[in-house]
């Protein structure tokens, strides 16, 4: 029963943003987390050969994952249909719905600088979504122009769609895995 939850709580790692060894256990006897030394009791968690963020860049690169990743989830949500890209194009909208392409560029920008972990994570480099991500904003910016991906017959907005999932699902947290290896604590 306990390697089963262990193997559950291992998959909420990234998404928590905390270690294997600070990962509570609802077992019965035993201690309370996985044993070992915490990255956070130590002051550091990654190899020696990757180069350490300041508090201040990792707080950067946590509020600009913070935003692109809720503004890719809110455009997979809302722009699936023409109609989609027509409330967006429309003047009402409240700021907080709007999706501004310059302020996604200028999040990625900021995500620009994280590097590349040294060990292998199963995810994507940092350099791979980054370019994922430029993608997914020239193709935005050109279905925004256009109004109507989705009955132009380019195929944009199904593309776009396709992106976007792939940016949700494995973007972040192959970003995440690269802050933390380059000691951010989130």
């Amino acid at each position: 029963m306990r390697a089963l939850l262990r193997m559950t709580s291992l998959t909420w790692l990234v998404v928590l943003g905390c270690s294997a060894s600070e990962l509570p256990l609802a077992s019965v006897g035993g201690d309370s987390t996985v044993s070992g030394t915490s990255p956070r009791q130590t002051g550091h968690a990654s190899s020696s050969d990757q180069p350490q963020a300041s508090p201040e860049q990792c707080q950067q690169w946590r509020e600009s994952l913070d935003y692109l990743s809720a503004k890719i989830l809110f455009a997979r949500q809302t722009l699936t249909t023409d109609a989609g890209y027509a409330d967006q194009l429309g003047g009402d909208l409240p700021a907080d719905f709007r999706i501004d392409v310059a302020e996604l560029r200028r999040h990625l920008g900021v995500l620009s600088n994280i590097p590349d972990p040294t060990r292998a994570t199963g995810f994507k480099k940092p350099s791979e979504v980054l370019g994922l991500f430029t993608q997914a904003f020239d193709l935005l910016d050109t279905n925004l122009r256009s109004g109507h991906p989705f009955s132009d017959g380019s195929g944009n907005g199904e593309r776009l769609l396709r992106l976007l999932d792939e940016l949700h699902m494995t973007g972040r947290t192959a970003l995440s895995i690269a802050c933390q290896e380059a000691g951010c604590r989130w």
